[in-house]
């Protein structure tokens, strides 16, 4: 993974907060996620349960809107944090190997990363003033901000949709029969029930699949497909290409995206019969 962040430094510009309804802890971001900031001196460990605490995702801001949110919240609503470094969520075990997200430890980061301690492993932080990474002393408290993030609870009412129920995304979900079906059939019988299947487009989303994952003990189809065995050539339905996520190397032309365990996809022949999950997404 490799965070882009260059035209952050133009972009940054006042805005009004507000508190997110019934999460009053939390402000209201541009980009219409939730996030609470946390001084680092108060713990890692109580700052990462406090956070889990509000079924939130610590340090889970990958994305230029989410940066560039947090960084506003920073600058306009928590002027007293005055630190010089926030958490991105990665750790570094080595100056040899490569930095893993915290949340998915097959994704690596790309970027160019100053190492400050001889220490392993070490946090990985950014540099509020200039946006560039450094990995520091895991028992450092001073000087650093975290960052919780969760999306809003009132986007969508899932009671709505027969059998849907809402999850940490803010997006609906229903398992269909308990068994087989292939991927032409599943995306019919999503339809027939005003969804999809299920799209991944951030951490939230990747969370909550593999919630529905180790909940329900199968794998299941996704949305998107491949044409040819160039990974570039895989899309969602909605013709969007797979940003979220590195797809292997694939084996066939004409090939089906599924869940083959947890935060790792895979593509079948799509005449292969899997479970299936819908999706009605929060947009």
């Amino acid at each position: 993974m490799i965070f882009y962040i260059a035209f952050l430094l133009l972009s940054l510009q006042r805005i009004i907060s507000e508190y997110c309804p019934k999460s009053e802890e939390f402000i209201l971001s541009l980009d219409k996620k939730c996030f609470k900031l946390y001084d680092g001196k108060i713990g890692f460990e109580n700052i990462s349960q406090s956070c889990n605490n509000n079924q939130g995702l610590l340090s889970g801001f990958i994305n230029n809107s989410e940066t560039r949110a947090v960084l506003q919240l920073l600058e306009n609503h928590y002027k007293d944090l005055n630190a010089t470094y926030i958490d991105r969520g990665f750790t570094c075990r080595s100056k040899k190997d490569p930095c893993l997200m915290n949340r998915d430890k097959n994704e690596g980061i790309l970027n160019n990363i100053t190492y400050l301690t001889d220490k392993f492993p070490c946090r990985g932080v950014m540099k509020i003033r200039d946006l560039t990474f450094f990995c520091i002393d895991m028992a450092i408290k001073t000087d650093i901000v975290y960052a919780c993030q969760k999306n809003p609870l009132y986007i969508k009412n899932c009671t709505s949709y027969n059998g849907y129920d809402k999850y940490i995304d803010g997006n609906c979900y229903k398992l269909l029969e308990k068994i087989d079906f292939t991927k032409q059939t599943a995306e019919i019988m999503c339809k027939d029930n005003s969804g999809t299947l299920p799209i991944i487009r951030n951490d939230f989303e990747n969370l909550a699949v593999d919630e529905l994952l180790d909940k329900h003990k199968f794998q299941f189809w996704l949305d998107f497909s491949c044409l040819t065995k160039n990974v570039s050539s895989c899309r969602w339905s909605t013709n969007n290409k797979i940003i979220y996520k590195k797809l292997e190397k694939l084996n066939d032309d004409n090939l089906c995206g599924y869940i083959k365990n947890s935060s790792t996809w895979d593509t079948d022949h799509c005449d292969k019969k899997k479970k299936v999950i819908c999706q009605i997404r929060n947009e």
